[in-house]
């Protein structure tokens, strides 16, 4: 796909879809919004869209894969799953990906999470309000 015959202002888009992803990776949803953000129209959205999904520089199950190699040390699968549905990323290809999350990491993960949030002290010795804002904060 190139550029030609596209209108000046949906090759603008590109040049600013290119531009943003330069920074980060993207989930089609992030670029959406920040070219909508930038004023441009739907169709050009559309456009920039279409072309940087044409050569791969977008891809949400890359995404969601790299995202969750990078966070699995650090944070739950529950966790995971909220940030990148927050980033827009579609439901099912986010439950197909999160099917293969490892369970170990998945139990390596909330226990760094709780010991993060026990800062040191004991979770018996906390009172019962405390105790329940820890527990309801692992969810």
């Amino acid at each position: 796909m190139t550029t030609e015959g596209m209108s000046e202002e949906e090759k603008k888009a590109v040049k600013k879809a290119m531009d943003l992803l330069l920074h980060k990776d993207r989930t089609r949803q992030e670029l959406r919004e920040r070219l909508e953000k930038a004023g441009f129209s739907r169709k050009a959205e559309e456009a920039a869209l279409a072309y940087v999904t044409s050569y791969g520089y977008i891809d949400d199950e890359r995404y969601i894969m790299n995202y969750i190699e990078f966070h699995k040390e650090g944070r739950s699968c529950s966790d995971i799953r909220y940030k990148l549905m927050q980033k827009g990323v579609d439901k099912e290809l986010l439950q197909a990906v999160l099917e293969d999350y490892p369970r170990e990491a998945e139990e390596t993960a909330l226990r760094k999470q709780f010991e993060k949030r026990l800062k040191g002290r004991c979770f018996s010795e906390l009172d019962r309000k405390e105790q329940q804002k820890i527990l309801a904060a692992m969810v």
